[in-house]
């Protein structure tokens, strides 16, 4: 279902750059130039949800969005006069009422291969003929819109793997399919993004969830319109029923689009959900957004069956918790922390060197994020000592998401959730958790502190009010402490 999306915000953010608006490179006069020149299909190069450009023969142009919709359009040659006399010549993209888009100079080659706005090429296409060039390769049998962005189809199993707190179709959902995007670079949202379209009663739907640094809803739809509603809500099933989220409708002549955004602050993770069609009126996209919630997938549901009593504060729950989403690695044949890192570590995982109760260790996270405050940081990590002389694994950590990078103070390690925090120790080459709080909150929302610690105690009447304490003095610890910088496996 082709829908055109004509939208203000896109002519503004991503058609940024007009005609007129500076000297091009180029010299070329009045008679060389036609639109003849560039008809054919151009993908958009270096970015995260790639655009697909077609010129027609007629000097008509379409912009296909991969998140959905299509802009269209009309294509003229205008011209630059220069002091001296000469002239640039320019491709002109107008909107259907006419107002201009953007316009991209006219090179000199004989084959225009590129397409660059303005004078600094914010905007950049590549022509679908050449695009093996731009990126290096001569396979014929990569598929060409693979290259030009990391987008790539997955099993839900696989994309499970990547998402904490996932999705799934609702049921009689039909033309489902799941896709993962790896982290483009340059890009300030560390997590690989995982994408659900899906079909159900009769709207095509696309749901998407992608790890983010901070702890505000992030708009991660791909879709950029001049929203002519916007609203803010709560979901059911998310958070407990409590997920506050944002509404966006936009209504044009071409039709409607609706779009929620939430942002779990637990995981780190933010979503999207959209969809399009001719006709919106009395539909509610809040529905779809809870239906989609699959409580089978959310963080710990799929614990083993030992542990399904274990209590949520508990350490035993955390150190599960952990086991189940910290993967090892086989370090075979390394004998030492340099060796791990040249062997046994994959694209994209963080490696950092740090110092716990005076033994240096090597942390070996599954992957990084910029957390935007000077730090490549990370939410897991393998925990490696050197014990008679070489690398051993002494334990695992996690966090609840990137709004809680691990962090080290004062030779201690720290993770931690909105709902508890761990403090780490390393003793007779064991890793430990020194000390724990956990805050469960009851219906009305008053909270219950829990301490506990890994030394030997019985903590099981621990006053709630010291408890209390001991987790405000443990959070303004890891605040004051410093988000471990990970360097990131090329």
């Amino acid at each position: 279902m082709k829908k055109k999306l004509i939208s203000i915000i896109i002519v503004t953010l991503l058609f940024t750059l007009i005609s007129g608006c500076g000297i091009g490179k180029n010299s070329k006069n009045s008679e060389e130039a036609s639109v003849n020149d560039i008809v054919g299909v151009w993908y958009e190069v270096d970015v995260l949800d790639s655009r697909t450009l077609t010129v027609n023969e007629d000097a008509t142009f379409s912009l296909e969005y991969r998140g959905g919709g299509t802009m269209y359009g009309t294509v003229e040659v205008t011209y630059e006069e220069h002091p001296d006399g000469t002239k640039s010549a320019w491709y002109s993209f107008k909107d259907v009422d006419g107002s201009e888009l953007v316009a991209f100079a006219k090179s000199d080659d004989e084959i225009q291969k590129e397409l660059l706005s303005g004078q600094d090429g914010e905007l950049h296409f590549y022509r679908s003929e050449y695009i093996d060039e731009y990126y290096g390769t001569e396979s014929e049998s990569e598929p060409i819109l693979g290259m030009i962005n990391p987008w790539r189809d997955c099993t839900e199993e696989e994309a499970g793997t990547y998402a904490p707190n996932g999705f799934s179709a609702p049921e009689g959902s039909t033309n489902i399919r799941w896709s993962i995007c790896e982290p483009v670079e340059g890009s300030t949202n560390p997590g690989i993004m995982v994408q659900l379209d899906f079909d159900y009663e009769g709207l095509s739907f696309t749901a998407r969830e992608q790890g983010v640094p901070g702890t505000e809803i992030t708009d991660i739809s791909g879709l950029y319109y001049d929203w002519t509603d916007t609203s803010d809500g709560i979901l059911a099933n998310w958070a407990g029923g409590k997920m506050p989220c944002k509404f966006y409708r936009y209504v044009g002549e071409e039709g409607y689009v609706d779009l929620v955004l939430w942002f779990d602050i637990e995981t780190g993770y933010a979503y999207s959900l959209s969809t399009q069609s001719d006709d919106l009126d009395g539909f509610d996209i809040q529905a779809i957004a809870e239906m989609i919630y699959d409580p089978d997938k959310q963080f710990g549901a799929n614990m083993p069956d030992d542990t399904d009593e274990l209590d949520e504060y508990s350490i035993e729950f955390i150190k599960n918790i952990t086991e189940e989403t910290v993967e090892s690695i086989d370090i075979t044949g390394c004998d030492t922390f340099t060796q791990i890192v040249d062997k046994a570590l994959t694209k994209g995982m963080g490696y950092a060197n740090e110092t716990i109760c005076d033994n240096d260790v090597l942390l070996v996270s599954s992957a990084t994020y910029d957390d935007l405050e000077g730090a490549n940081a990370a939410i897991d990590s393998i925990v490696y000592v050197y014990k008679d002389g070489v690398p051993y694994e002494i334990g695992k950590v996690t966090s609840g998401g990137t709004a809680y990078p691990i962090t080290v103070k004062d030779g201690y390690l720290y993770t931690g959730s909105n709902h508890w925090i761990c403090k780490y120790a390393i003793a007779n080459n064991k890793l430990m958790i020194m000390e724990h709080i956990a805050i469960v909150y009851d219906a009305e929302g008053n909270g219950t502190y829990y301490y506990d610690s890994e030394d030997g105690g019985d903590y099981s009447d621990f006053d709630n009010k010291e408890a209390e304490k001991i987790y405000d003095k443990l959070v303004d610890e890891m605040m004051k402490g410093t988000v471990v910088n990970y360097s990131t496996k090329a």
